[in-house]
């Protein structure tokens, strides 16, 4: 239990520090490149220097190229998204994608389906929902309705992968080399677009870009480690530690928003808190 807490106060904390990112008015995208980097250098030094040989020689090395990969072409469709369909939207598809590593966890892990599990679940959708949605959500759904699709199935499956690996294929010596890996290639890939907007990166370039992407790559590192180890400790099934993760993260995140930026608490927000400690309470039963 331990290591889902500490996932889900380091995961909180990425989206304060976003949040942080969008009131300097800074170069986000530079930022999360220079976080890859520092998050892939940890686990290297964590690791030692048999970093390379240990991953050229493991099976799960393809996989995790390909998931890094991911990671970047996420957060373009992001940005894209956010744009396209504005922030509400966005924030509801990303966090609703719970539903999918849910789903595989009782499909492809044959995780128990009990009648708490379900109510768990559905009042964690609706909590996460109600603390996302913003009351003057855009009403945009229509016209982007398959770029909200595709955000809402990539961030599911993203976390689904991560299961799915870390199932098959890593035993307790490879997670820091995964984390590691993960990150190193998402840092490759978001070298190469660097390279295509150089001209922008060195007219906004400034060295408190370093330490912030520093401070985001230290949290970052510590919530997919934290996440890996709380799936591999096996405590809790999976259909039931993603829901607790993610409505873990809303309510911390938002706790903190309130606390740190002075966001207003609507009525909207606070009936989705209590639906999500309803929810947390339930899920905890389901254990």
């Amino acid at each position: 239990m331990i290591y889902l807490i500490l996932s889900i106060l380091s995961t909180s904390a990425i989206f304060i520090i976003f949040k942080w990112l969008g009131k300097l008015k800074t170069n986000t995208f530079l930022v999360i490149v220079i976080n890859y980097l520092i998050a892939g250098t940890i686990g290297w030094i964590l690791e030692g220097p048999g970093l390379i040989e240990k991953a050229l020689a493991s099976d799960w090395l393809l996989e995790t190229v390909l998931l890094g990969s991911c990671f970047v072409g996420m957060f373009y469709l992001m940005a894209i998204t956010t744009h396209k369909a504005g922030t509400s939207s966005t924030v509801v598809a990303n966090k609703m994608s719970v539903v999918i590593p849910v789903i595989a966890a009782f499909f492809i892990y044959n995780d128990d389906v009990t009648t708490l599990k379900i109510v768990g679940i559905v009042l964690a959708m609706i909590g996460i929902f109600l603390v996302t949605r913003n009351k003057n959500i855009e009403n945009r759904w229509g016209r982007n309705f398959w770029l909200l699709m595709l955000l809402f199935i990539g961030s599911g499956l993203i976390d689904t992968f991560i299961k799915l690996i870390e199932q098959r294929h890593l035993g307790e010596d490879d997670v820091i080399a995964f984390t590691s890996v993960l990150f190193l290639t998402a840092f490759t890939m978001g070298i190469l677009v660097l390279m295509l907007r150089w001209r922008n990166v060195i007219q906004t370039f400034r060295l408190r870009k370093i330490g912030l992407g520093t401070l985001l790559g230290t949290v970052n590192f510590a919530s997919i480690y934290f996440l890996v180890l709380a799936l591999k400790e096996g405590d809790i099934q999976s259909s039931v530690l993603f829901p607790i993760n993610n409505i873990g993260i809303v309510l911390t995140s938002t706790i903190l928003s309130i606390l740190l930026f002075k966001e207003h608490l609507s009525r909207l927000k606070i009936a989705g808190i209590v639906v999500s400690v309803l929810s947390l309470i339930v899920l905890m039963m389901a254990v």
